[in-house]
């Protein structure tokens, strides 16, 4: 497909369930590159390194997303040549500005090995995938981790495959709920392959039965352009 103009996704995921057992299964980086935001039970980590994209979650010290694998937002060209995050088979992700505010105040870029507490803390990220710009915003509270992705394209820009987010729950997080409209989906994760749910939803939710622990993804805009006869093509 081709792309152009802009496009506007976003995410919100919180906790729906905090009757958390002790200790984690999954180890969290604790290398000096890495910074970590804190607010409220949440301690998320981003590691520079990977174009300063997420790279593994606590909630109450409890792993809610592991650093196996890449969050954020990828896409390629052809085949599974993947740009973004730390994807590099089709080509490297170029961060060209980064803000973090923590309550309020802009710290400028934040500094490798540091953690940065509060109420309120945004991280943007501006960057380059190929040929599209992409603003990235993680916004972190007390009460729910809130994503949002803008691409934009100045000429049309061929895509064969493009995940606006990624995120790598645990391997114990089994059972899972959906919604969409007055249409309800369920089931559960399986690890054989292929995708559990194809179709585009309101919201799902998960349930970690090993730690008791649920989290509730709400996706709050949908494919919002400003050239309403071109929609992405999943």
């Amino acid at each position: 497909m081709k792309i152009r103009n802009r496009y506007k996704w976003s995410v919100i995921w919180v906790l729906l369930l905090t009757a958390l057992f002790a200790g984690a299964v999954f180890a969290v980086p604790t290398e000096g590159d890495h910074i970590l935001l804190q607010s409220g039970d949440y301690e998320l980590y981003v590691d520079p390194t990977a174009a300063w994209t997420i790279d593994s979650i606590r909630f109450d010290g409890t792993i809610v997303g592991q650093n196996n694998g890449h969050y954020g937002t990828v896409f390629a060209e052809t085949g599974y040549e993947f740009i973004g995050t730390g994807h590099s088979e089709g080509g490297v992700e170029l961060v060209t500005n980064l803000v973090l505010m923590v309550d309020g105040t802009s710290l400028g870029e934040p500094v490798p090995g540091t953690t940065y507490s509060g109420t309120n803390l945004t991280l943007v990220k501006w960057s380059k995938i190929a040929n599209i710009d992409e603003q990235f915003t993680i916004n972190l509270t007390p009460e729910r981790i809130a994503e949002e992705v803008t691409l934009t394209v100045a000429t049309n820009q061929y895509v064969d495959k493009l995940y606006a987010f990624m995120h790598i729950f645990p391997t114990n997080t089994t059972d899972w709920i959906a919604q969409a409209g007055t249409t309800a989906y369920q089931g559960t994760l399986e690890n054989s392959g292929g995708w559990a749910l194809k179709q585009d939803v309101d919201w799902v939710a998960i349930y970690n039965p090993v730690d008791e622990l649920g989290m509730l993804v709400s996706y709050a805009e949908l494919y919002d352009t400003d050239n309403s006869d071109i929609k992405p093509e999943f």
